[in-house]
């Protein structure tokens, strides 16, 4: 007890190593107590309380969880839809096409057919960008 250390602590006889354990002991002993007057105050305060009042904090905090949870899965919804939407890329291919009144130069382009994509309207939009004639739309079509 308490006081059972408070009165080895006043003997003469405790050697240096002893007098420290009983101090310690002594010491924790003391706040142990104060920590249970401290919990003791807290359960008395709140037995004035709703009970209520605990259980919607509870449910408040389950619903923060919920809508975190929700607006996670909302974004990885969002990804999977833009990764599924893309096309996939079917072919493409270099092309070289003389430039526009240069009879004598020549530029690299590509051409790039992507999932779905018609490729008559792709051979078209490709001839339309760089004025090819229809000798050259038709070897394209090919």
């Amino acid at each position: 007890s308490t006081e059972e250390d408070e009165a080895q602590l006043e003997s003469d006889d405790l050697s240096a190593k002893k007098r420290f354990a009983v101090t310690l002991r002594l010491r924790e002993k003391e706040l142990l107590q104060s920590a249970l007057a401290f919990l003791e105050d807290e359960i008395e305060g709140l037995e004035g309380k709703d009970p209520d009042f605990f259980q919607v904090a509870a449910l408040l905090l389950q619903e923060e969880e919920k809508q975190r949870r929700l607006e996670d899965l909302q974004q990885k919804l969002g990804e999977e839809r833009e990764r599924l939407s893309k096309k996939a890329e079917i072919v493409s291919v270099t092309i070289n096409v003389q430039k526009a009144g240069e009879p004598d130069s020549v530029e690299s382009a590509n051409l790039t057919i992507y999932e779905g994509d018609d490729l008559g309207d792709r051979v078209r939009e490709f001839g339309d960008k760089h004025a090819l004639d229809q000798v050259a739309r038709k070897r394209l079509e090919m």
